[in-house]
């Protein structure tokens, strides 16, 4: 019972980092040789072939989310990641009861499809739909960006799509204050203010949310939708935070050791690196909690 309570505390501040971890440990295993062999001379600052690394980005993509988008494939794949999301920052916000009430909540809203409209619904749907939409824009910038700077790259297509998930996330919420009206007034032409008057309506938002109309689960989802494409920036700065631990400790016989697994495993010693960001990012996070 009481090593089962010490896993329970540490749930919180550990789960970020073993989720980040195990998802680049999963791409390393499915990334071809000459995707790994882009990536490690991309980190070593050597000569690699702009196509095999934009490939290697794309095809990490893909590994997570399938490939064409628009399948019920992509859309279920879509789905568990956003699920499994929301768990991940519950757990690490609130703790293991916080990833119970997600589950119990999703579970829901698999049995009763009806519900996913009533109010306090709504925030789960709107997360799974801005993170399906978002894929499109992510995979379309990955695609096309030049790599000649990849980390550019990386971090614009991981920010455009969380710009989209904000955006459509809140704009289904808007839409749920105007159903909520429509509904209690009997006055279904409330359902053309988003066209009518998008100002006005913003405004109001607005003014429901300071008064905390929008506290959990609703905040919560939207964390975990913006967290979703937080794996590409993760890669991008565990690729710089790589390149500066091979300056400074490269005739260490501990970074001798890392740096030659690196070789062949590069995604996961990203990976590492990323997982160890994200742990000093929760527990900032928790610091500043209990103060």
């Amino acid at each position: 019972m009481q090593g089962l309570r010490v896993v329970a505390s540490l749930l919180p501040w550990l789960a970020p980092a073993v989720a980040i971890y195990l998802l680049f440990h999963f791409l390393d295993g499915k990334a071809s040789a000459p995707a790994k062999r882009a990536i490690n001379a991309w980190i070593n600052y050597q000569d690699y072939n702009d196509i095999d690394l934009k490939t290697a980005l794309v095809a990490a993509f893909d590994n997570i989310y399938t490939a064409p988008l628009f399948r019920f494939r992509a859309l279920t794949r879509s789905i568990t990641v956003s699920v499994f999301t929301i768990c991940i920052v519950a757990t690490a916000l609130i703790g293991m009861k916080g990833a119970l009430n997600t589950i119990f909540f999703v579970t829901i809203i698999a049995a009763r499809g009806a519900s996913l409209f009533r109010f306090f619904m709504l925030p789960y749907f709107g997360n799974i739909f801005s993170d399906y939409v978002s894929l499109f824009l992510v995979r379309f910038l990955l695609r096309t960006l030049h790599q000649d700077r990849p980390l550019w790259a990386i971090l614009l297509s991981a920010a455009a799509g969380s710009f989209v998930v904000g955006g459509v996330f809140i704009f289904l919420n808007m839409v749920t204050i105007v159903g909520a009206l429509a509904l209690v007034f009997h006055k279904p032409a409330l359902w053309l203010w988003p066209i009518v008057d998008p100002v006005g309506l913003f405004y109001i938002g607005s003014a429901l949310f300071k008064a905390g109309i929008f506290q959990e689960p609703s905040s919560l989802c939207l964390i975990a939708a913006l967290m979703v494409h937080l794996w590409l920036a993760l890669f991008a700065f565990g690729a710089i935070s790589l390149r500066g631990l091979q300056s400074i400790f490269r005739f260490t016989r501990t970074m001798q050791w890392f740096l030659e697994r690196g070789d062949d495993h590069p995604i996961e010693a990203i990976g590492l690196v990323a997982a160890l960001i994200t742990c000093c990012m929760t527990v900032v996070f928790h610091l500043f909690q209990l103060d």
